[in-house]
């Protein structure tokens, strides 16, 4: 069994990725995991959310899909907020995010690929 730590695969070089959607249709990706079919590859997730907006937020994060949705507050001027704690997924589970108002909302995170 190995793993990789890499970056979330919305990222650029693993730069923060600023959320610009309003809606789920709008949602922007923030991952696509492995590809590889079976329970051998994984990836786990985490990510962690800011808001450098002047008013609280609402941050929604579709896991896959529509039905499966975790929407976290985030206060005004907050710093990195825990959103995913690990979470894994797998044959190319797409994890998306979107807003709730016009503050500027980021996430940072990143990905450890797990094979046995």
């Amino acid at each position: 069994m190995g793993y990789v730590k890499a970056k979330l695969s919305g990222s650029s070089d693993g730069e923060p990725i600023l959320i610009t959607g309003t809606t789920s249709t709008a949602a922007n990706t923030l991952h696509t995991t492995s590809t590889s079919a079976g329970d051998n590859t994984w990836d786990e997730i985490y990510l962690w959310g800011f808001n450098n907006g002047t008013g609280s937020v609402n941050l929604t994060i579709e896991y896959g899909s529509t039905a499966h949705v975790i929407t976290h507050s985030l206060g005004a001027k907050s710093g990195n907020t825990l959103i995913l704690p690990g979470t894994i997924g797998n044959t190319g589970l797409v994890v998306k995010a979107f807003k709730g108002g016009s503050a500027t909302v980021g996430v940072v995170g990143f990905v450890n690929q797990i094979s046995s």
